[in-house]
């Protein structure tokens, strides 16, 4: 049974598959005005925090386009599919911007901490200085990752059961173990903002917190759709008949919607972003506000 649904999973033109390249191209398409838009933002340009909106968006927009391209069918991961006795690497490889958004999450978790926690240390500490390099680099890794999982399958193609127990624990900790580790730092975040309630404070300030406060809201959905996604997971595991379909199809539609829903948010909580909006679509020639 959950060979079949595997091998069903990236049928082409079937009716999951028509459903969740649609809600992707949505998500992508949306994705792409977002992060030219942040881009624009003359309230962000020069903040360090500018390069975690722009490496969550990519993030969103790679999953995304990935997840697009395998439901449609488009050639070249027909090609993969083919030429490997399993959809395993086809599925790394739509995975590696899915889980770069985990370790993203973690990088961003670190660079609030300074800017709430550690004020003074903020713009002259060296992580803060090189944080463009570092989620550069944090892409490289978690690629390298995803084809050493590509390599592990070639080289067990005749014994499964290895693959999947080694490349589980690669993605189990390409995933949760980021995802933990950012608690650590956003449950300090949360402390501070608690403490600052009630003081007077200055724009800067008020910028800081209120994009810290972001963070924290779309972490949380984050964690709740990663929660989601384990749960039904594991059931798809210990209890294959019980779901008549691949768990991961209902990873690959929450995705999309966490990559829409968190753009709704940032837009309903930053007037400047409206401001750049309305300057994009409607050609107005409007000054930009700040946070």
């Amino acid at each position: 049974m959950a060979e079949v649904k595997e091998m069903a999973d990236f049928c082409c033109y079937h009716d999951w598959g028509i459903g969740i390249a649609t809600i992707n191209g949505v998500s992508m398409v949306i994705n792409i005005i977002h992060l030219i838009t942040i881009a624009a933002m003359e309230s962000l340009k020069g903040l360090p925090y500018r390069w975690i909106l722009i490496h969550i968006t990519l993030a969103d927009i790679g999953s995304a386009l990935t997840l697009t391209a395998a439901y449609i069918c488009l050639p070249g991961f027909v090609l993969i599919s083919k030429l490997t006795p399993n959809t395993r690497p086809l599925s790394a490889l739509i995975m590696w911007p899915q889980y770069m958004s985990y370790w993203i999450f973690l990088i961003a978790s670190i660079e609030r901490y300074y800017g709430i926690c550690r004020p003074l240390l903020y713009s002259a500490s060296t992580f803060t200085q090189r944080l463009s390099w570092i989620l550069a680099l944090t892409w490289l890794l978690n690629g390298s990752l995803t084809a050493v999982v590509v390599a592990l399958n070639l080289l067990t193609l005749n014994n499964l059961t290895i693959y999947i127990q080694v490349s589980q624990i690669f993605f189990l900790g390409d995933r949760y173990v980021p995802l933990l580790v950012s608690a650590i730092p956003l449950f300090k975040i949360i402390k501070e903002l608690i403490r600052m309630r009630g003081r007077s404070l200055a724009g800067e300030d008020t910028q800081i917190r209120r994009a810290s406060v972001y963070l924290i809201i779309i972490y949380s959905l984050f964690i709740f759709f990663s929660m989601f996604d384990l749960v039904m997971s594991s059931i798809d595991i210990m209890y294959p008949d019980l779901i008549p379909f691949r768990a991961e199809r209902l990873r690959n539609i929450t995705k999309p919607l966490y990559g829409i829903i968190n753009t709704v948010i940032y837009g309903l909580r930053s007037k400047a972003y409206r401001t750049q909006l309305r300057k994009m679509f409607c050609r107005e020639n409007r000054v930009a506000t700040t946070w």
